[in-house]
């Protein structure tokens, strides 16, 4: 009986797991560049920059931490900008629209500072 409740256990633990490698979220690499530095210029901080972890789960994306009023953009291979919006005060995550296909550098903009990646995206799918 104790060996068949195990078993059962650990059935159902990998049962529980998602079979589908798009259902987990992957996270963006990241880098840095100057945006614009006649931005806030402040001087030279002898600690190093945290850069933020990105995470991309279909069409949410998923800041490690609120972003108080930081700019997100998605941008073509073009350098057409397909989408801007301001993160909201207290939030982290952020749904992307639907209608765009395509590889895009994603910005994250931080005033002078620009964090960003590149993502392949397929509306409700993302490739990586």
């Amino acid at each position: 009986m104790r060996r068949l409740l195990i078993i059962l256990g650990f059935i159902s633990l990998l049962l529980s797991f998602p079979t589908d490698a798009k259902a987990i979220k992957e996270e963006i690499e990241l880098h840095v560049r100057n945006y614009d530095p006649s931005i806030g210029h402040k001087p030279i901080s002898r600690a190093p920059m945290r850069k933020p972890s990105l995470f991309i789960d279909g069409y949410l994306l998923q800041i490690d931490r609120p972003c108080n009023g930081d700019i997100i953009r998605l941008v073509d291979e073009n350098g057409n900008i397909q989408y801007s919006s301001v993160v909201d005060t207290n939030s982290n995550k952020i749904s992307l629209p639907d209608y765009l296909t395509g590889t895009f550098e994603i910005q994250l903009i931080r005033g002078s500072i620009c964090f960003y990646g590149y993502i392949e995206y397929v509306g409700y799918m993302n490739v990586m």
